[in-house]
């Protein structure tokens, strides 16, 4: 397709304070699905502020990014959408 092109996949996991660009069609705050696909410029959190704030949910196999100073971020608790290291 003239619009559609294959990413690199990332060679290693990110690490705490690595850029990453998060997109998805996820549900909005207001509980509506966007029209346009959203998405945002967020840095990987360190495993020992991730795992405190939100355990008991948090597994060693997750990583977390964004809520930084300016508040955004992806979600709570993704599930698995696409996000890319820069």
């Amino acid at each position: 397709s003239d619009t559609i092109q294959n990413i690199s996949i990332a060679s290693q996991c990110p690490t705490a304070g690595d850029s990453c660009l998060v997109s998805g069609w996820g549900q909005l705050v207001n509980g509506r699905q966007p029209q346009v696909l959203q998405c945002v410029n967020i840095s990987v959190v360190p495993e020992e502020i991730c795992s405190a704030f939100y355990a008991p949910v948090y597994h060693h196999s997750m990583f977390c990014a964004g809520g930084g100073q300016d508040r955004k971020d992806s979600c709570n608790v993704r599930d698995g959408g696409g996000e890319e290291r820069e």
